[in-house]
């Protein structure tokens, strides 16, 4: 689960700083684990762009809890339509 939630916060931000008109696919996706998330903790994510071409993105993110950060990521999105 902690895995698709980083796909989708990085997904999203992508989005929200270039638009949500372009459509893009995962390409690839790495990420680590850095603690366990505790029964009734509430999971946050934040991810930002890396670099950006024509065609590709690379990007990372975070997802954590009031108290530490339980995974990071980074990750290369295809512009889907893009040659």
């Amino acid at each position: 689960m902690s895995l698709a939630m980083m796909d989708f916060v990085i997904y999203r931000a992508i989005g929200d700083e270039l638009t949500h008109d372009k459509q893009f696919a995962t390409i690839q996706l790495n990420t680590n684990f850095l603690a366990a998330v505790k029964l009734g903790d509430i999971v946050y994510g934040r991810g930002r762009i890396q670099r950006s071409t024509r065609s590709v993105i690379f990007a990372e993110g975070e997802l954590y809890t009031e108290s530490r950060s339980t995974m990071q990521g980074t990750g290369i999105w295809k512009v889907l339509g893009a040659k």
